[in-house]
């Protein structure tokens, strides 16, 4: 039955199927279904850790010499705070190398030595702009005090001698902070602050890159950082990445990594000239960007698997170049199968599928719920990718308008699918919110399963349900319901 809605909301026209994206004038640019679980994904490949762990040690060895070696060198030191310090420092390095889990108190061995170091008259810019990100809070944290403390660091590096590579973090996080604080991270309203202290962090991560040792890893994740700030401000993001794409070839065009952040820049920088309307909205100039841009894409990536086929990163990211370009199905299905076998909990790229399976690219609402159910009945497949199952149908119900959205919901069978993906789910994962599975429970007007979920919610998130006296509201529903007799 909801197939047969949604079938019938493409037979009247509202959808036509069947030709390339970047013709078709009746399909959309991008899926609106985003529902991504909390719980992160883990390789299952064991070459992959063995290969991680190698590029750690570098990334660990590396940052010694850029982070506790610049203390040594260029910092303010002093036998009443060295020690205390150096222990911050090399906990940071650590963190920063091997990741979170390597210092798993980073109150104590990270934050407790920099108030150390500082209530003992510290005040080394190094050790403040640690001290800011583990004392003060995160720049995304969006208050005054934190954009504040940011700012005065990051104007502070300036006129040391430290590394580029830091000036660029301190900046690039003050940017980020005013930002936050300004009313949001993805508000329309940046300040001309933050767009200038973006352009100081680009000026000097341009710098850091003349440093032909630093490691691939710490190069992409120094570039994908301000690419993803940047993001929103096409021409900021477009800028920076173009005048630093000639020291990434130079120095590091043999490196895969690399190789991938200029795919997954020109990936975008395509969809940025298409625009995210539908194709009768595209210009003829806009269609000729986006084919150059995505065959440039394409060549990226591809040199990237040859690289290094190990980094399943790339496989999903070409499933975004196939959409784009829409070669074939049998092309969508062979990265397809490298992503999964790289990593079975590879929920990235069971979620691209899905997208390219939808009616307004390459499928249709039958192959987008069988792909769905495959993912919750499959005994190879891990991790979040239950949850493809209420991707899909969130993915369908967008084609109906509100009224028949409602019925849809309803649907028995749409309740079958929907559950048996969070039942599986769940058993992976008991301690994960449950706002989501009761919100489903409810739209279904599936009142026990909704007041059981609620019951398991702790605390309530009210805002995701529309607000305390609306929630209420539907507490009071589903219990008036659930107290109804069966007929």
């Amino acid at each position: 039955m909801c197939i047969l809605r949604i079938l019938c909301v493409l037979l009247a026209g509202s959808i036509s199927i069947g030709w390339a994206a970047t013709f078709d004038k009746n399909r959309g640019a991008k899926t609106l279904s985003d529902l991504d679980p909390e719980q992160p994904e883990q390789s299952t490949d064991a070459a992959v850790s063995t290969k991680i762990a190698k590029e750690k040690e570098k990334r660990f060895e590396w940052n010694k010499r850029t982070i506790v070696g610049d203390y040594e060198r260029v910092g303010k030191r002093s036998p009443k705070w060295d020690e205390a310090v150096l222990r911050a420092l090399n906990s940071f390095v650590k963190m920063r190398s091997y990741g979170t889990n390597a210092v798993p108190n980073q109150i104590k061995e990270i934050a407790e030595p920099c108030k150390e170091a500082i209530a003992a008259g510290c005040d080394d810019v190094l050790v403040r702009y640690i001290n800011t990100r583990y004392v003060v809070g995160g720049p995304t944290k969006g208050t005054k005090d934190a954009a504040s403390a940011y700012f005065e660091v990051a104007t502070q590096f300036h006129q040391t001698k430290y590394s580029d590579i830091r000036k660029f973090y301190a900046y690039l996080r003050a940017a980020q902070a005013i930002k936050a604080a300004a009313s949001g991270p993805t508000a329309s309203n940046t300040p001309p602050e933050v767009l200038s202290l973006r352009r100081s962090a680009a000026a000097y991560l341009k710098d850091a890159l003349q440093d032909k040792t630093m490691p691939a890893a710490e190069v992409y994740d120094a570039c994908n950082d301000l690419m993803e700030t940047t993001k929103l401000n096409k021409p900021q993001y477009e800028r920076f990445f173009l005048a630093i794409e000639p020291a990434l070839l130079s120095n590091w065009s043999q490196e895969s990594l690399v190789q991938r952040l200029r795919g997954e820049f020109y990936t975008h920088y395509a969809w940025n000239a298409r625009g995210s309307g539908f194709a009768d909205t595209v210009t003829e100039e806009g269609a000729r960007l986006f084919e150059e841009r995505l065959a440039i894409a394409e060549a990226a990536l591809e040199s990237a698997w040859r690289l290094d086929p190990t980094d399943e990163w790339i496989a999903n990211d070409m499933l975004i170049v196939e959409k784009g370009q829409g070669k074939g199905r049998d092309r969508m299905e062979l990265w397809f199968r490298r992503a999964m076998a790289l990593n079975t909990n590879n929920y990235a790229a069971c979620s691209r599928k899905l997208t390219y399976l939808e009616p307004k690219w390459y499928g249709s609402p039958e192959e987008v719920l069988s792909f769905g159910r495959e993912c919750v009945n499959s005994t190879k497949w891990g991790g979040r990718i239950p949850w493809i199952s209420v991707q899909a149908h969130s993915a369908l119900a967008t084609y109906l308008d509100e009224d028949e959205r409602k019925g849809y919901w309803r649907d028995p069978d749409v309740w079958t699918d929907l559950k048996a993906g969070f039942e599986k789910y769940f058993s992976r994962y008991p301690n994960a919110e449950r706002k989501r599975y009761a919100w489903y429970a409810y739209q279904c007007e599936q009142w026990a399963d909704f007041i059981k979920q609620v019951n398991l919610m702790n605390p309530i998130d009210y805002a995701y349900f529309g607000g305390k006296e609306k929630f209420e509201g539907m507490m009071r529903r589903a219990k008036e319901h659930s107290a109804e007799p069966k007929r």
